[in-house]
């Protein structure tokens, strides 16, 4: 009997396999619930200050990863039940110690993900006066299992996979169907065929929802230090920013906000810590920048400032590099300006020139330092709309201001920064409604926003 043979005569049998998918499906599911339940107690409890308590969690990490996860359910399944005189049916059975199990794999991952986040911003939210558990709660924790996304969701995947073990204590999971096909009908390629290509189905989609989620954080600084001679200018700043995400760091002068841009756009090297682009390291155009004064080309045409770089750098002929340029200046309205010089410019016209000029380039991150110093209301509304249509083509956008009002309005995201460190990472809504520290309450009053 050949192959399509086989599968003709299994053929009704195709939807009952099919239906294991969701049996397998539903405990990788339930099991992920309960594991960052219990693996974020786990990570808790191992970063304690308790010495008791980090012994307890390591007891606990190295009994569930240093025994097979079979004999962890053998033992749930077959003896507990013996033991407390009670019946326990296989998929609770399968729920408790896939859970347990994973538990332990979930807890270091989070923890890694905590451990990540410099120390700097649990020093100063001790400063202010903050509990652990509210450093924790508010602060640490949101952040490291941000980080720690893309290594939860491949654990999700390993959880699909590991269900198959389920199939021995009798669950009706995918694996199991398809041997029951098998042995009813003894044929057992075509019936495991059609079990693997499920398996594999839906491994390929958790795998894309895992990249997915890398490539959204689009831009991660990881503990950024800069110093200057004996001057500590940063102190371990660490922050990301997402996928056509518009993020604002405000604090007072001196702070090191435009340390931190020049840093970013390789006009400073930092002392230590690492930036990574789409989760690698940053390479020659990742980063675009708009400066406080434009900076345009005095002695060239409105055309030739942003053909410049397109043909001297990206090596463009002449033709397609203009073409390339009137379509971006016609999108800024600056089409009829092409042939002026920038000293012809008004204000506002110089910075969407220097927009234009930038967004050629294809830049993942766009950087402006101080994007409405000078400008009257209208033109400040008139960057604002600018600002939101670039992160709506999909680019990160980081923002150094002082303009409390702008940032309000252009704002997805407040990194406020203070003697070198981010003190607050939060939400624009949040942040100007119930910032959590004390410092950017006064900061805030004092500027008359709250």
């Amino acid at each position: 009997m050949n192959l399509l043979d086989g599968f003709q005569q299994i053929y009704e049998e195709i939807p009952y396999i099919l239906s294991g998918v969701k049996v397998t499906l539903g405990y990788a599911l339930i099991t992920m619930l309960f594991s960052l339940c219990g693996g974020t107690f786990l990570a808790i409890i191992r970063l304690s200050n308790s010495k008791m308590l980090q012994i307890i969690g390591g007891f606990y990490l190295s009994i569930f990863r240093g025994t097979p996860l079979l004999l962890q359910l053998s033992i749930v399944y077959f003896a507990v039940p013996q033991m407390l005189n009670v019946r326990m049916s296989p998929f609770m059975a399968g729920i408790i110690a896939f859970s347990m199990n994973s538990s332990a794999y979930v807890s270091e991952i989070i923890r890694s993900g905590v451990q990540s986040i410099s120390n700097g911003q649990f020093e100063i939210a001790k400063v202010f006066g903050c509990s652990r558990f509210q450093i924790m709660k508010d602060i640490i924790l949101p952040q490291g299992i941000r980080n720690a996304l893309p290594a939860l969701v491949n654990e999700m995947v390993d959880l699909i996979k590991e269900s198959a073990i389920i199939s021995v204590i009798g669950e009706e999971d995918l694996l199991r169907r398809a041997n029951a096909v098998a042995s009813e009908h003894f044929l057992y390629l075509e019936p495991l065929l059609v079990a693997g290509v499920c398996y594999y189905f839906l491994i390929m989609v958790m795998s894309g929802i895992a990249k997915l989620i890398e490539e959204a954080i689009m831009l991660e600084v990881k503990d950024l230090c800069c110093k200057f001679g004996t001057n500590n200018v940063l102190n371990g700043v660490s922050f990301s920013v997402d996928d056509g995400q518009i993020a604002t760091i405000i604090g007072k002068s001196g702070a090191g906000k435009t340390t931190i841009i020049r840093i970013l756009c390789g006009l400073e090297k930092s002392s230590s810590g690492t930036v990574l682009v789409d989760g690698r390291k940053i390479k020659k155009g990742d980063f675009g920048l708009v400066p406080q004064g434009y900076n345009l080309f005095d002695n060239m045409t409105v055309l030739k400032n942003v053909t410049y770089a397109l043909c001297a750098v990206k090596r463009l002929q002449r033709t397609d590099a203009e073409q390339i340029a009137i379509d971006m200046l016609s999108q800024f309205g600056l089409k009829n300006k092409a042939d002026e010089y920038p000293s012809k410019l008004s204000g506002g016209q110089k910075q969407r020139v220097a927009i234009a000029r930038t967004l050629v380039m294809e830049p993942k991150i766009l950087l402006f330092d101080e994007p409405t110093s000078a400008l009257d209301p209208e033109m400040t509304s008139d960057v604002v709309e600018m600002i939101k249509n670039v992160a709506k083509r999909g680019i990160g956008v980081v923002i150094i201001s002082h303009d409390l009002v702008m940032t309000r309005k252009v704002s997805n995201k407040i990194l406020f920064l203070d003697g070198g460190v981010i003190i607050e990472d939060s939400p624009m809504d949040k942040f100007f409604k119930s910032p959590d520290t004390e410092f950017a309450k006064n900061f805030l009053k004092k500027a008359g926003c709250i």
